[in-house]
């Protein structure tokens, strides 16, 4: 389970003129909302294969006030907002040769170094509730990519059944295939983990931070979004 919101700022163009940006909250945006994700691991839980999957759908319940044009969607009308997002990734982190272990073998800290592959399709649509003229524009946004790579490092330390477990990747622009995403961004977790060995079963909680950066078109139109999503997950793992 996830607690996500999302802020940061976004601008389209209206009418074939280039707009300010505005942020999600003026759109009706930007609470905290109820997330599912899950994954598989193949490895010992440090080192390995990790496929992540993330579904978000954050339809607003308040509303916003245009300051700029977005689209179709005209100046200083009331809007609300839906943003969904499917999110894979595929990661495989290679444990480095240092390794601490306290007198005892009581604590232990490592770190290991790999690779981050996203994908990532995002969906923006703002509507106008009581537009002007009773017209009420709607406008969409289509954000994908085929795959981001992303250089990804790993730290944990523990003692006993409870650990805890950092993970950081960036990437700086690189692209597999087309896509919108652009320039720099970059995905930060820390998570604690306590392992019930009677049950086999792993419980865990943390806190995610990671941006979504994008360049796109929607038919004339040019947009651009700089959003950074962040937020606590918690839930459980079973392991084979």
């Amino acid at each position: 389970m996830n607690l996500f919101r999302v802020h940061g700022d976004t601008r389209m163009q209206h009418n074939n003129v280039p707009q300010d940006s505005q942020s999600i909250e003026s759109l009706g945006g930007g609470r905290r909302d109820e997330e599912l994700a899950a994954r598989m691991t193949y490895g010992d839980g440090f080192s390995g294969f990790d496929i992540d999957y993330l579904l978000l759908d954050m339809e607003s319940t308040e509303l916003g006030t245009t300051n700029q044009g977005w689209g179709t969607v005209r100046q200083y009308e009331t809007v609300n907002s839906r943003l969904a997002m499917d999110e894979v990734r595929l990661r495989y982190i290679a444990q480095l040769p240092w390794e601490y272990l306290s007198d005892g073998e009581e604590i232990w800290l490592k770190a290991g170094v790999g690779m981050q592959l996203v994908h990532r399709e995002l969906n923006l649509t703002v509507t106008e509730v009581s537009g002007s003229g009773g017209v009420n524009n709607s406008q969409k946004i289509e954000v994908k990519n085929a795959a981001s790579p992303m250089l990804a490092i790993r730290l944990a330390g523990g003692s006993g059944p409870l650990d805890v477990l950092v993970d950081y990747a960036v990437n700086d622009d690189w692209r597999i295939g087309g896509g919108d995403f652009k320039k720099r961004f970059f995905d930060f977790a820390i998570q604690a983990n306590y392992y019930l060995e009677a049950q086999d079963l792993t419980l865990f909680g943390g806190y995610r931070r990671f941006d979504v950066r994008a360049h796109g078109s929607e038919g004339p139109a040019e947009y651009q979004t700089d959003f950074t999503f962040d937020g606590l997950f918690f839930g459980f793992r079973f392991q084979f």
